[in-house]
């Protein structure tokens, strides 16, 4: 993909397909985070591999994680599981 767009049109498709490769990005970083944290990963070694102050790693994260939902296995039998939130949606292709 180059760099410079043609015209604004292939300008505005660069700037939704680079809006959505971030999201997926923070989607996967936010997964990561959540997979550390189920492993009893401290915050302070999380806030250390992403390169900031442990409070701000909390602050960022911990809403995201921070939500039970009952998953059914096929037995029926219902267990209570913290998954990542998405707090935004992906930009639209219009």
């Amino acid at each position: 993909m180059s760099l410079k767009p043609d015209g604004p049109a292939e300008a505005v498709t660069q700037i939704r397909r680079s809006a959505a490769a971030l999201i997926a990005a923070d989607d996967e970083l936010t997964l990561a985070v959540a997979h550390a944290r189920e492993l009893a990963v401290d915050w302070t070694q999380i806030a250390l591999a992403l390169g900031m102050r442990q409070p701000n790693a909390v602050r960022k994260y911990k809403k995201r994680l921070d939500v039970k939902v009952t998953v059914r296995s096929e037995s029926g039998s219902g267990q209570q599981r913290r998954l990542p939130v998405r707090r935004r949606s992906a930009p639209s292709s219009k």
